[in-house]
């Protein structure tokens, strides 16, 4: 009998540190977690010469912002721009394209050279003080 629930209390341990250990449907990945709720930009910066900026804001309902901005003082002003659009990430096995739409077209881009050259590390103030300045240019 002392045997029997041994053996009972070794499979009941058993089942329950395999039922622990279940697998997340949470994949660190996949190329949608890369975009979903998150915001990847890219600023350069040359002191009184050149300032350009490109940031995409990806929200969780599917929907991004985009906001770009250059000012060279070899040209005559400022270019820049707010865009809002839909996205979504479109898997090929092990290949990831994301895949950007608004205003009448769409833009397919493999992840990884979309992410080329932007960063998800960058100042947050410095990143607000730009949307800023695009906003004022832009509702002006």
């Amino acid at each position: 009998m002392k045997t029997l629930i041994k053996a009972t209390i070794i499979a009941l341990l058993a089942i329950i540190s395999t039922s622990c250990d279940f697998e997340s449907t949470y994949d660190e990945d996949d190329a949608y977690y890369l975009f979903n709720g998150k915001t990847w930009s890219r600023i350069e910066e040359s002191p009184h010469s050149y300032y350009y900026f490109v940031c995409y804001e990806f929200h969780n309902d599917g929907s991004y912002t985009y906001w770009f901005y250059e000012d060279d003082v070899r040209a005559p002003a400022p270019a820049f721009s707010i865009e809002s659009g839909r996205w979504e990430v479109i898997s090929h096995g092990h290949k990831d394209d994301i895949k950007l739409y608004g205003r009448g077209r769409e833009d397919i881009y493999d992840v990884d050279d979309f992410l080329d050259g932007l960063s998800d590390h960058n100042s947050y103030s410095v990143i607000e003080d730009y949307k800023r300045t695009i906003d004022e240019l832009y509702n002006y």
